[in-house]
This record gives structure tokens, C-alpha cells and sequence, in this order.
């Protein structure tokens, strides 16, 4: 917590000052506005890398290189010193995160706002240094809190980011150098191959462990089934709608967020380590498929362009499609935090520093801030979507198309989707897990109190902010849930 707050000042700080000292007069996030209200035509391009950026804007990939390195220092320090060291770390560590958000924004113009670029190389810095962590852990035979199945999640999740921030911008540099002179492309192709191979024989033994999890019992054999099911009577549906134009481009793209409710709240329920080894494996896979988007390969990258572009909006217009990885995360992270801080409060309990009773309600809360993001954004965020592109008619604010009608339709969704998850919390209390003895909470008055609060709080930053809500509402509503 201290690391994260004091990297999120000195990083604010850091790009504050380099705005002053460069004179900028409109802001980046003003820039990426703007950028992304441009029309969808801009990221034409027959090789699929959707890229309208001016070539000299994209940094060298040494430069974001070197950065990686020294989040990688910076993250490695602060995890093994305490003290006055400990505390250069965590100003080293916040330094490579204001370096690496400026990076974000230099060389990926349209893709992020200032917030959200501070958002993802504070967690570059937080998610390397814990799974460095990890690694260190295992090399002393420490034995892991968490079990294999933190490590899995930690390790695969860091190790995609890691080779996405290394084989991006040479994707993107080979675009550049295509235009430039061949034989810089030829070599630009060559080593993000070997990248790329290096990447998937390192995916390989996690890919493994994951297909012994989801065949060791019958439950999750069933929730692997379910899953199968869900996707093959959906996708087909989903890509009818795209192209036929008989609904509305944003209600289709609110399909995709019932869809994740379909796929991932019975699995919170009946099996929640599969669902965060599932959730972890599908991010490593759209950054697999995003890399071959932006690789150019006849037939392959233009394929994959032509179906991720027929469900974004003005908001991806740069060089890389986020949406599908704003809604993924968006959902993935409380069920990751949840699991994460679950196996801290299980280590305080066991070395005596929780009595049971404390346990067992800190445990419950945590649970129920797990269905964060398959709350606001499965239903509080489709109702929105729905209710007020369909019956809005008041501005919630000036500047905004938001509408009053949409945020309360997304409250109410979202406190009744709570409420039949209490009903069936009620009946099945016990048979599910941890996941559904969580939902025990529901059950008091004053947890519902403050519970509608944290609902109307979440529901109206939906309203008024400009940055990916798929991102920012999830994290806020998740620790307004910490708090009941």
C-alpha cells in the first residue's frame, strides 16, 4: 500500500514536471481525447496494426528497454530492503513507473490517457516486483503462501507483460523500418520471431500445470465444459449481430460484458482458483493475439484485425486495441486481488496475529469484493449502456453524454444482481466455497447500507470520468467493497 500510493505521487509528480519543463500547453490526456474521438477510419491499414501515428513519435525500442530494466531494478530493490534503502527503492521504483507511464504516452499516442498510462506502469512495477518475489522465494525453498496456484497466476501474468513490453515496440518498430529500408525490417522480423518463440517455451510448462488443474475433479471438468458451451452458442450469435446492423454497435459490445458474467460468475462460485488460472491464461492468450495483429502475417494479422475492430469504439485509436483487455482485467484483477490478500490474511491468521472470529469476517468481505467487477461492469455498466442510449434524455453533467437515466438504471442493476446473489447465497451458503460463503455479508441490513453507497459512488464515476471505465470503476468499487 505505501509502495502504491508513493508511486503514485512521485510518478503524478515526475509527469507534471516534464510537462512544465517542455511547455506543453494542452496535457496528454487532452491529446488522447481528442485522439480518441477521431474517426475509426485512422487505424485502416491492411497489415492490421491500426497505427495513424506519426513514425517519429515512437521511441527507440532500446529506450523502452532500458526502462523495462530498470522497473525490473527498481521493483527487485524494493521487495528485499527495508529501512532507508527500502525507502530509496520505493523512490526508484516510483521514478521507473513516471518514466515508464511517459513512455506509454510518447510511444503509444491515442492508446492512453495520463491516468490510465499512471495506472499501468504502477502496476508494471508492483506486478514484476512481487513475481520477482516469487522467484526468489522458490530459489531459497521458501514455501510459498499461496501455493502453486498464486505462483501460476503471479509468474504468467508478469511473464506476458515482461514479453509484450519487449516484442511491441518491436512490432511497432518493424512497421517503421518496413517504410525505411527492408533489411531493418527483415531484422526487426527475425528477433521478435525469436521473442516470440522464447515467449511460448516459457508458457509451455504453465500451460501444462493449468490443463492438470482443470482435469484434476469433476467440478471443474464441468465448469471447463460450461465455459465451452457458453463461447460456442455465443460467438456465433455475437458476430451475426456485428454485421447484420440490427442493433447498436455499443449494445453489442455491451453483449460481450453478459457474456463475461455468463462465463465467470458461476465459476467464482463453484471454483475460484480455476477461474483466476483461466482468467490469467486468457490475458497471456489476447496478448498473444494482439502480437500477431500487429505482426503484419498474410492472412493471419489482417483476419484478426477485421474481428477485433468490429467490436471497439473511437477509444482505440492508436496503435494497440485495449478494450479487450480493459474488460478482461477489468473483471480478472478483484478476483486476483482477492486471492492475493486471502493468502496474506490465511498467513496473519496462522502465525497467530488474527483471532478466527476477525478471520473469518475479513475473509467474507474479501469474497465479496471478488464479484466487483462482474458487478458494475456485467450489470451496471450494460443497464447504463442500454437504459440511456435507449430512454436518456438529462445530461448527468455538462460535457458529458451521460445520462441521469443511465446511472440510476446502472445502480439499480447492479444492487439487484447483488440481491440475487444474496437469494441464492442464502439456499447454497456453505456448498460452494469461499467465493459463496462470502456472500454470508449480504445478510445484515447495515451491509446493504453501505453497500447501495458504494454502488451509487462507483455508478456515478461511470458517469463523469474520461478514462477507461472497464479499468477505473472495477479498482474503485473493489475497495469500496474492502471498506464495508
Amino acid at each position: 500500500m505505501l509502495l502504491s500510493c508513493t508511486a503514485a505521487s512521485a510518478a503524478s509528480l515526475a509527469s507534471l514536471l516534464w510537462r512544465l519543463q517542455h511547455g506543453k500547453g494542452t496535457s496528454f490526456q487532452q491529446q488522447n481525447g481528442s485522439k480518441r474521438r477521431q474517426a475509426s477510419s485512422s487505424r485502416a491499414g491492411s497489415n492490421g496494426s491500426g497505427s495513424a501515428a506519426k513514425p517519429s513519435l515512437l521511441p527507440s525500442p532500446w529506450l523502452l528497454w532500458t526502462l523495462l530494466a530498470l522497473v525490473a531494478l527498481s521493483a527487485r530493490a524494493v521487495v528485499s530492503s527495508s529501512g532507508l534503502l527500502g525507502a530509496a527503492a520505493v523512490v526508484a521504483a516510483a521514478a521507473a513507473a513516471a518514466g515508464c507511464q511517459h513512455a506509454l504516452l510518447v510511444g503509444l499516442p491515442g492508446v492512453f490517457t495520463a491516468g490510465e498510462a499512471l495506472v499501468v506502469a504502477e502496476a508494471a512495477v508492483l506486478l514484476l516486483g512481487s513475481a520477482l518475489q516469487a522467484v526468489q522465494q522458490a530459489e531459497d525453498g521458501a514455501q510459498q503462501q499461496a501455493g502453486h496456484y498464486a505462483r501460476f497466476v503471479l509468474l504468467l501474468t508478469a511473464g506476458s507483460v515482461t514479453s509484450a513490453a519487449v516484442l511491441f515496440p518491436l512490432l511497432l518498430w518493424r512497421q517503421r523500418a518496413a517504410v525505411q529500408t527492408r533489411s531493418s525490417a527483415r531484422v526487426a522480423a527475425l528477433v521478435a520471431a525469436a521473442v516470440a518463440l522464447l515467449a511460448a517455451a516459457g508458457a509451455a510448462p504453465a500451460a501444462l500445470w493449468a490443463l492438470r488443474l482443470a482435469l484434476s475433479s469433476r467440478r471443474r471438468l464441468l465448469v471447463c465444459g460450461w465455459w465451452a458451451g457458453v463461447l460456442g452458442a455465443a460467438l456465433p450469435i455475437m458476430g451475426w449481430l456485428s454485421h447484420s446492423g440490427r442493433m447498436r454497435g455499443i449494445l453489442v459490445r455491451k453483449g460481450y460484458h453478459l457474456l463475461a458474467v455468463a462465463l465467470f460468475l458461476p465459476a467464482l462460485l463453484a471454483e475460484r482458483q480455476l477461474l483466476g488460472v483461466a482468467l490469467a491464461a486468457a490475458f497471456a492468450l489476447l496478448l498473444a493475439v494482439e502480437a500477431a495483429r500487429l505482426s503484419g502475417l498474410p492472412g493471419i494479422a489482417p483476419t484478426i484485425h477485421r474481428f477485433m475492430t468490429s467490436f471497439t469504439d473511437a477509444r482505440d485509436s492508436g496503435p494497440i486495441l485495449i478494450t479487450h483487455f480493459t474488460l478482461l482485467l477489468g473483471m480478472a484483477a478483484p478476483v486476483w486481488l482477492s486471492n492475493a490478500l486471502s493468502s496474506s490474511s490465511n498467513s496473519s491468521c496462522t502465525d497467530g496475529r488474527v483471532d478466527g472470529a476477525a478471520e473469518l469476517g475479513q475473509q467474507q468481505l474479501l469474497w465479496l469484493a471478488a464479484y466487483a467487477g462482474i458487478m458494475v461492469l456485467g450489470f451496471g455498466d450494460t443497464a447504463a449502456s442500454a437504459v440511456g442510449s435507449l430512454f436518456g434524455r438529462h445530461r448527468l453533467c455538462h460535457g458529458s453524454n451521460k445520462t441521469v437515466e443511465g446511472t440510476a438504471a446502472a445502480v439499480v442493476a447492479t444492487l439487484a444482481a447483488w440481491a440475487a446473489l444474496a437469494a441464492f447465497g442464502s439456499v447454497s451458503l456453505g456448498s460452494a466455497g469461499a467465493a459463496s460463503a462470502g456472500l454470508a455479508q449480504l445478510q445484515q441490513l447495515g451491509v446493504w447500507v453501505r453497500l447501495a453507497g458504494a454502488t451509487v459512488l462507483s455508478c456515478l464515476l461511470e458517469g463523469v470520468t474520461t478514462q477507461l471505465d472497464n479499468v477505473f470503476m472495477p479498482l474503485h468499487y473493489f475497495a469500496l467493497l474492502l471498506c464495508l
